[in-house]
């Protein structure tokens, strides 16, 4: 672990437009990145997707020849409006800029968010999930995650099955099996995002809040012909962005068609009306709910 610490990894911060963005992750990610995530929104800073520009944190080893490739790939893929941002970084250096900053938080009425530095809960009633960061997407502080945490603890989970696409650090997943499910299938095109997820699923079982019942793959939507003729689905979660579920149009359909109940979330303001009206042509006569934090919005039944 110590020799982990002391490694460096490239961090690439590209700011662009929303039409290169899709092109831009599956490039990447095809060519050696080790994750990504889009900032969707921090504290103090406007929230990007009401610009037209999109921000992206791209990460690399650092023997990646990270600057021949941006050019390179730039090039390749014709984008000719963008801002890019290189440091390198140490992972220790990573890890200590959370532990001055990530602690422990309620993120739901029942449950808490616990760092592995601060996961000590002052009320033996309350619920604790641990969460070591990474690279991967999710320390269960934005409101998409907060509205997806808050629509599980209102449901009754005991004995259902579970699929979180687009797992990410696998926070739903474990919240998910605290709350009762039986099992948990959490997919994510990432593999660092699996590993982060299993690696987390790993510290709550060592600490004893977890026993079993999660499984983490490499996947994206199509994943459906394959995993649901052994794995039953009985709510679909994804809290991802709308533009991938535009692009999964048709995968999707099965997914909500195969469950009981799901929740779509990752939906700004501004793309609300718009994602409502496509929602309404893939499911042209289901019922569904929607609730708002801050600006971002749930779909669920």
């Amino acid at each position: 672990m110590e020799n982990n610490l002391k490694k460096s990894f490239w961090q690439l911060e590209l700011k662009l437009l929303e039409k290169d963005k899709i092109d831009v992750i599956e490039f990447f990610n095809e060519s050696g990145a080790l994750g990504y995530h889009e900032v969707l929104y921090e504290e103090n800073v406007t929230n990007n997707l009401q610009s037209d520009y999109h921000i992206l944190n791209f990460y690399f080893n650092e023997n990646f020849p990270i600057k021949p490739f941006l050019i390179m790939s730039m090039t390749l893929l014709k984008v000719e409006d963008y801002k890019s941002e290189l440091s390198l970084v140490k992972y220790e250096d990573f890890l200590k800029s959370f532990q001055e900053t990530f602690r422990k938080f309620k993120i739901s009425d029942k449950i808490w968010i616990l760092p592995p530095w601060d996961s000590k809960l002052e009320n033996k009633e309350d619920i604790g999930i641990i969460i070591n960061p990474s690279f991967a997407f999710g320390t269960g502080k934005h409101e998409t995650t907060v509205l997806m945490a808050e629509y599980l603890s209102r449901k009754s989970l005991d004995g259902l099955s579970i699929v979180d696409m687009g797992c990410g650090s696998g926070i739903l997943s474990l919240i998910a099996l605290k709350l009762g499910a039986k099992s948990v299938m959490g997919i994510d095109v990432e593999n660092l995002s699996v590993e982060s997820a299993q690696s987390n699923f790993l510290l709550n079982k060592e600490a004893g809040i977890l026993k079993t019942g999660a499984q983490f793959i490499e996947g994206d939507f199509s994943t459906y012909e394959t995993l649901t003729q052994d794995h039953p689905c009985d709510i679909f979660l994804a809290n991802i962005i709308p533009g991938v579920f535009y692009q999964n149009k048709s995968d999707l359909q099965k997914w909500i068609n195969h469950s009981t109940g799901w929740a779509l979330s990752g939906i700004a303001e501004n793309q609300i009306e718009k994602f409502k009206k496509w929602l309404e042509e893939v499911l042209p006569d289901s019922e569904y709910a929607i609730a708002e934090n801050n600006g971002w919005f749930i779909i669920y039944r």
